[in-house]
């Protein structure tokens, strides 16, 4: 009786320290990540299309004619904005996903070890990491989605059916990261606890050939749907690689600085994430107490069902050595791995430590994780009140008219910050770094892709642009320039010919109450 009093109040512990975590965001007018901004923006153009979409997004966008991954966030996205503003359709996501990633670790960890709740709460500083200030929508639902099926696969014994071909399709429509760590995950956990069985001999084969073949079986056959939309993608020219490997420095910084946790690159940020190594490496000394007892006593055993998270936490280092940072279109996949290790590392203690012994690290957590939202804090409300600036310019233009954003911030949270502009009205934002990718739901036309047109832009600070180009290669002119920090401009040949081209063509008619940015319209006559 004392045991499930403990265990409820503890489950209301759990479901405390998530809402106060979330509660802070859900009072920001803006949650602002680097790629969110993109996303929701391309939400409301995925509306327009399937709608009455004006001129410039009839002639300049297109779906993506292939089946690609990442449609799960722009469709839920879609659906939220189809009657809500596009601010409150993205708050709704991102605090979703806030709430739901930690219960989702969380039935991953109690479905394989029911009494190691404490190492649940070693989740809480990857709620808000890198991959969330990033704006990793698709991979971060994905995640969330991949913890559950993993749990699910196993809670039922692994037994196949439809629900599983939905799940797994799904989760290939949330990100083919999330799909394929999921797969090899289901398949090794397999392979493992064979080896770790008692039955297991390859004298005697045919006694474990039956039920271990008929559960790998089982699992390709409900991925069979997934693994098909796999296939067809990877061998798509989408499969590109220009990164080079990482060198073997960097993915030793990334794990001892615990890099996932450093998301805005704060100072203060950076020194306590560093903190959450000491709570990794006082856990492992303790495994390391305890398992050279067990050497003494003649108990120790390598081949342990829990040493398989240990396995695949290390394998995510492996491969985050050995494959190209931007592989199969996708950038940024060394931090994914990292954090895939981490969040696999966690795991293993849950099954090599009692839980009085992980209560220590799980409150140590904790406080991280508030001292992280606390320091990060005041960077988001900056974030959110440039957004609000930005979106008091909306409401100066016309609908379907198109908007060149340039900015010359070297805070690189602003880079697609400018695309918070076109989230509820009918403007094209040409700076759509979505639609000039491969594996987004939106393409731009080739023949009118702004990104060909100006080789550099969206790529360097300072573009060259020669705004009458766009008119002679689309048809369609830039009805408005806007200038993010043009107080940042640097001075050269590429900023000049843009200064002259403002002053020719366009005439200033707004600026932002509070962050330095400036809108241009095009003028009826150039100044000669």
């Amino acid at each position: 009786m004392v045991l499930n009093q403990r265990s409820s109040t503890e489950k209301y512990l759990f479901l405390g320290i998530t809402l106060l975590l979330v509660a802070p965001l859900a009072f920001l007018p803006y949650i602002v990540t680097h790629d969110g901004p993109a996303h929701i923006y391309n939400s409301n153009l995925i509306l327009q299309l399937l709608s009455h979409p004006g001129k410039p997004v009839a002639e300049l966008m297109r779906f993506n004619p292939e089946i690609v991954p990442n449609w799960i966030a722009h469709f839920s996205l879609a659906i939220l904005n189809s009657f809500l503003p596009g601010r409150f359709a993205e708050k709704i996501l991102l605090l979703s996903y806030c709430l739901i990633f930690p219960f989702a670790f969380r039935k991953l960890v109690l479905g394989f070890y029911p009494d190691a709740r404490a190492t649940t709460y070693l989740v809480f500083p990857f709620v808000q990491a890198f991959t969330f200030h990033i704006g990793f929508f698709s991979f971060s639902l994905g995640l969330c989605l991949s913890f559950y099926v993993i749990a699910k696969w196993f809670e039922r014994n692994q037994k196949p059916s439809l629900l599983f071909v939905v799940l797994l399709t799904l989760l290939y429509f949330s990100h083919l990261f999330a799909f394929m760590i999921t797969f090899f995950t289901v398949l090794f956990l397999n392979g493992w606890n064979l080896l770790c069985s008692k039955e297991f001999s390859f004298r005697k084969f045919s006694s474990w050939r039956q039920p271990v073949l008929g559960r790998m079986v089982a699992w390709f056959l409900v991925s069979v749907p997934a693994l098909f939309l796999t296939a067809i993608f990877v061998t798509k020219e989408v499969v590109h690689s220009h990164a080079n490997l990482p060198d073997a420095s960097i993915v030793f910084e990334f794990l001892w600085n615990v890099r996932p946790l450093n998301a805005l690159g704060l100072e203060t940020e950076v020194m306590i994430s560093g903190w959450m190594r000491y709570v990794y490496l006082a856990l492992i000394i303790v495994v390391c107490v305890e398992s050279f007892q067990k050497i003494r006593k003649g108990q120790f055993k390598i081949l342990q069902a829990e040493n398989a998270w240990l396995i695949l936490a290390l394998s995510m280092v492996f491969l985050f050595l050995v494959l190209p940072d931007d592989m199969i279109s996708g950038g940024v996949i060394g931090i994914r791995f990292c954090l895939m290790f981490f969040l696999f590392f966690s795991i293993w203690f849950a099954g090599k430590l009692p839980v009085r012994k992980m209560w220590p690290a799980a409150f140590a957590s904790i406080l991280l994780s508030f001292a992280l939202l606390f320091v990060k804090f005041d960077a988001m409300q900056n974030l959110s009140l440039m957004a609000e600036d930005l979106s008091t310019l909306s409401g100066k233009m016309e609908n379907d008219k198109i908007l060149m954003p340039l900015s010359y911030s070297d805070n690189w949270l602003f880079d697609n910050i400018s695309c918070y502009i076109g989230i509820d009205r009918k403007i094209l934002v040409l700076d759509n770094y979505e639609a000039n990718q491969e594996h987004f739901p939106l393409q731009y036309n080739p023949d009118k892709n702004p990104y060909r047109i100006y080789p550099d832009f969206g790529i360097k600070r300072n573009p060259c642009i020669d705004f009458p180009e766009f008119k002679n290669k689309t048809g369609l002119p830039i009805d408005f320039v806007l200038l993010i920090k043009p107080d940042q401009m640097p001075d050269d040949s590429c900023t000049r010919n843009v200064k002259l081209g403002l002053e020719k063509y366009f005439e200033q008619i707004a600026e932002t109450p509070r962050y330095h940015s400036v809108l241009y319209k095009l003028r009826t006559t150039p100044v000669n």
